[in-house]
């Protein structure tokens, strides 16, 4: 509702129409609904606050100045990222106080050498009565709004400035955990913009949505005066700065950018009813074309909530064929396997298993070449939830140089072990499922009980997926039973024949 409502604001009727349902089929929203994170919330609420913003812009008011700035509050309350939304706030009452002159001058301050003079020339012609006047109890709204949300955080500040340091820290990668290690050489904006359009928007919609982003930054560098209206500022205000920071980030998680995705489908949808208001039976042909794989890939991934989750099928499969009292490998990092469930009428909680935990992303010293040996040796069972571990680790070089020959000695047998179990919960409609395989991605072979796991006839692969596209709702879990017991010095001859007992470790400590 609050797409259609800025984007008819903004636009036309049409445009709010169409975005709001590009927002709806959108896979990114979808799967966000499905379980909590704060960037629902937030999207909701920096989309009601650029709409008040909007209505300031084009017609200042005390009641659209408060809930501009109550929505504001909120927004940063959800998540501090949201505090750029201050400068479309301030903007927007800048530009009410502006004259019609004034405001067709907006587009000067990006063009040229000049900007400072423009600058300088349209805060010299604010009407500062009219622009002011309502700023102030905007900025009011926001800080009972935030203190109403957050009140720690007043009465900590330096423990709210801590923690807001620590995940600065984490995005901009200085703090690189386990879980960020996946966005090691990705390339900024690049991957933001391939990952939503592979897999949290689809390829159609993603086209819409980036398109829209092209279009607004040619309005903004042509800049005529007729290409960005006055109103629009405080979304552009919002959305450029907002990609800008977010896109350089070390960490990539795709919804990082759900708060832009409803702007970036009304600027989208606002060139495609713009390219096509003179043929309007190619944009009807156009429509079809993207909403149509848009719903089929909306229904094919709301799919995978129809199925039993990855982690409870291959729970019950455990408590089924491996016997009490075995030895099973599980990660840290990952959930350890077998869940806690019923199975046929008695209730497991997995301590009929000896569990042992291997850390994958520990230093590699020999002191874990040891025990990832002596682990081995002792186990009967493997238990692998995800590819988070083994997809991942194989890319960041010598840094882990032991723990890709581990799980490639587990997945290949050389390790005495065989893939007794394989689970893919993937999107899917009819007999179409949509893939990726992760084996490819970490260059190893593809076991035959991938094939054998096969949701579907056939397969369209989209290529690589980000992490949380899959880890949380539809996993892949491999279990591997022991086929063949060696010593220890047999297996660590193995895994790394061309070695001495610990040389790797010694060489990745220097």
């Amino acid at each position: 509702m609050l797409t259609y409502a800025l984007g008819r604001r903004l636009f036309t009727v049409g445009v709010g129409l169409t975005a709001a349902a590009a927002v709806a089929l959108a896979t990114l929203h979808v799967q966000l609904a499905h379980f909590y994170t704060v960037d629902p919330l937030l999207t909701a609420l920096v989309m009601a606050a650029l709409l008040a913003m909007t209505a300031v812009a084009e017609r200042g008011s005390l009641r659209a100045s408060a809930l501009a700035g109550l929505a504001t509050g909120l927004a940063i309350g959800t998540k501090f990222s949201a505090a750029i939304l201050f400068l479309p706030l301030v903007l927007a009452h800048a530009i009410d106080g502006f004259d019609a002159r004034q405001q067709a001058r907006l587009h000067t301050l990006w063009r040229g050498p000049g900007r400072v003079r423009a600058a300088l020339d349209l805060w010299n012609g604010l009407d500062a009565q009219r622009g002011w006047r309502w700023l102030l109890p905007a900025l009011g709204g926001a800080l009972l709004a935030f203190a109403m949300t957050n009140p720690y955080a007043l009465a900590d500040l330096y423990q709210f400035a801590t923690s807001i340091g620590a995940q600065s820290a984490m995005v901009q990668g200085r703090w690189v955990l386990p879980y960020t290690e996946q966005y090691r050489g990705t390339w900024p904006y690049v991957y933001f913009i391939s990952q939503q359009v592979r897999w949290f928007l689809g390829p159609t919609l993603g086209l819409l949505a980036w398109s829209g982003l092209a279009w607004l930054g040619w309005r903004i560098v042509r800049g005529a005066s007729h290409l960005v209206q006055p109103h629009e500022w405080p979304a552009v205000a919002w959305g450029v700065p907002y990609f800008a920071l977010t896109g350089a980030f070390f960490v990539k998680f795709p919804r990082y950018l759900q708060p832009l995705t409803p702007l970036l489908f009304i600027w989208g949808t606002a060139l495609l009813f713009r390219a096509t208001r003179r043929w309007l039976r190619a944009r009807q042909v156009l429509l079809v074309l993207i909403f149509g794989p848009a719903v089929f890939y909306a229904l094919a991934f709301t799919s995978i909530y129809d199925q039993r989750h990855p982690w409870i099928q291959a729970s019950e499969w455990i408590y089924r064929h491996v016997p009490p009292g075995s030895t099973i490998i599980v990660e840290l990092w990952d959930h350890p396997l077998p869940v806690s469930m019923d199975v046929d009428g008695t209730w497991h909680r997995g301590r009929e298993y000896k569990q042992v935990e291997v850390d994958p992303y520990d230093a590699e010293t020999p002191l874990k070449e040891f025990w990832l040996v002596q682990h081995l040796t002792a186990a009967d069972w493997v238990v692998l939830s995800s590819p988070r571990g083994w997809e991942v680790l194989r890319h960041l070089g010598r840094e882990y140089s032991l723990m890709p020959t581990y799980y490639k000695g587990l997945l290949t047998g050389t390790a005495g072990f065989e893939v007794a179990g394989l689970w893919r919960v993937e999107p899917r409609l009819g007999p179409i499922s949509l893939s990726h395989n992760p084996f490819l991605s970490a260059l190893l072979p593809t076991p035959a009980a991938w094939d054998a796991a096969a949701p579907a006839p056939w397969t369209l692969d989209l290529g690589f997926a980000d992490e949380s596209f899959n880890v949380y709702d539809h996993p892949m879990p491999i279990i591997l039973r022991k086929t063949q017991s060696l010593g220890f010095e047999a297996l660590r001859v193995r895994l790394w024949p061309e070695l001495e007992t610990g040389t790797i470790g010694v060489e990745s400590e220097k």
